[in-house]
């Protein structure tokens, strides 16, 4: 994002859904660069995936990916 925290909080807030569910979510603390770095970490648990060809590159099968992507990697 190039932002300072400072900015980010300060967007973050100016969103009144966002400021919602982060009391919500996080009660007084509210939104902070703690709680927002938490939040987006949470978030980025939820991705999956699954059968790109670099997860399986990962799962062994070397084939899936060119010669860039392995030096790339």
């Amino acid at each position: 994002m190039n932002f300072p925290g400072c900015q980010v909080v300060a967007r973050v807030k100016a969103v009144r859904e966002y400021a919602d569910g982060f009391r919500q979510v996080f009660g007084k603390e509210g939104i902070t660069i703690d709680t927002f770095v938490k939040a987006i970490a949470s978030f980025e648990r939820t991705l999956l995936s699954g059968n790109a060809p670099f997860d399986r590159f990962i799962a062994g099968d070397s084939n899936v990916i060119g010669s860039a992507q392995k030096r790339g990697w």
